[in-house]
């Protein structure tokens, strides 16, 4: 038979403005199967346990701060123990303060032994994330 897929669908459902360079927070998990990966509600970490490939999807919803200076560009990147996965960044240009924009990356993950950690990172200050998902699937 074939072996259960491990995925997990992890969400941030309260706004948030967190500082540059920060993880956002990711409140529930909407959807887990298997036990290969895991993630604690409140943290900004998912755990790969299992050696494979997996796909590491992302979205979020964000806006500028009143106070900020415009156009200004926000960004995302997920990060693999504490390294950018650099093809995964994705940024948006906001013309006004109100305005949001949806932005987004996915990226392929390669865990040989032990346990990876993956998170998504905001890369500027004056931003609220007003809606945030991480997507992860083990391929192999």
């Amino acid at each position: 038979p074939a072996s259960e897929t491990d995925a997990i669908v992890a969400e941030a459902t309260i706004p948030q403005s967190p500082a540059a360079a920060t993880p956002i927070t990711l409140d529930t998990n909407s959807f887990i199967q298997g036990s290969g990966i895991t993630h604690t509600p409140g943290q900004a970490i998912a755990e790969l346990n299992t050696p494979g490939m997996y796909i590491v999807n992302y979205f979020g919803t964000v806006t500028g701060a009143a106070d900020a200076t415009y156009p200004l560009t926000v960004r995302a990147v997920l990060y693999q123990d504490g390294r950018a996965l650099t093809n995964s960044a994705d940024e948006g240009t906001l013309s006004e303060a109100g305005v949001s924009v949806v932005i987004g990356g996915d990226a392929l993950v390669l865990v040989n032994q032990g346990t990876s950690q993956i998170y998504l990172r905001n890369e500027n200050a004056n931003t609220t994330w007003t809606d945030a998902q991480l997507s992860i699937v083990r391929l192999t």
